[in-house]
């Protein structure tokens, strides 16, 4: 379960540092105020460095800053596991697991974060002949 989210520098937030529900958590904001950047955070830390919008992956670090960095605790029973990354343009950098540098890629560590994501596209396959404007 993902307990705590830190950001620095990823897409428009400088910082940011969240902790979170075992049971629910609402993000409420306007347009543009980073909903999305905090979903694709969650996605990124537990898809191995992947981003659910597309596009080029250099985006996510802020503009004008050299680097993001992301960091995630994951509590699972009673351990926590602490994993962070960091991004720059150019590709990810840096791996640390619960403080030491990991140097087999991210995607061994996935599973401590495991992450689904959905989006609303597929819900308008099949519906054919719906009425419009009702």
């Amino acid at each position: 379960m993902l307990s705590r989210l830190q950001l620095g520098d990823f897409r428009n937030y400088r910082q940011l540092d969240i902790a979170l529900s075992p049971s629910l958590n609402v993000i409420l904001g306007d347009n543009g105020s980073g909903k999305t950047s905090l979903l694709e955070a969650i996605y990124f830390i537990g898809s191995g460095g992947r981003s659910f919008r597309g596009g080029r992956l250099s985006r996510l670090v802020r503009d004008g800053a050299p680097a993001a960095t992301l960091y995630a605790e994951v509590s699972a029973g009673e351990k926590i596991h602490r994993l962070g990354v960091r991004r720059t343009p150019g590709g990810i950098d840096a791996i640390k697991l619960s403080g030491s540098f990991a140097c087999s890629g991210f995607a061994p560590h996935v599973g401590r974060a495991g992450v689904w994501g959905f989006s609303p596209a597929p819900a308008v396959y099949g519906l054919g002949n719906v009425p419009r404007g009702t």
